[in-house]
């Protein structure tokens, strides 16, 4: 799915959920938390090279 892709990357976030379009909504905020994790460990990871 495009929106499981953008969710991934970081590009979208899971947001303005209306019934009745909440099918996917627990699988989106999946993606989402897990594409956040691995932002803030890349983050971690980017300032120690840096330093």
């Amino acid at each position: 799915m495009f929106n499981e892709m953008l969710l991934g990357r970081g590009l979208a976030r899971v947001a303005y959920i209306y019934p009745p379009n909440v099918k996917y909504v627990d699988q989106f905020k999946e993606i989402q938390t897990k594409a956040q994790e691995v932002s803030v460990r890349y983050m971690e990871y980017r300032e120690l090279c840096t330093r």
